[in-house]
């Protein structure tokens, strides 16, 4: 995504990081487990059904 933008990944991170408050991995990591809590709680998925649905 960098190189789309004209931009250096470290550039990227530390930009996105002044946006968001938190890293890329951190924020990818923050909707993970957003979703996580919204299938088991709305949709009563599992444990494991829910893991294999948002990628462990």
């Amino acid at each position: 995504m960098a190189t789309m933008i004209g931009m250096g990944v470290s550039t990227l991170h530390r930009h996105f990081q002044e946006l968001t408050g938190m890293s890329p991995l951190q924020y990818q990591k923050h909707l993970r487990l957003h979703e996580a809590r919204r299938l088991m709680l709305i949709e009563e998925t599992d444990v494991t059904t829910t893991a294999l649905k948002v990628g462990r």
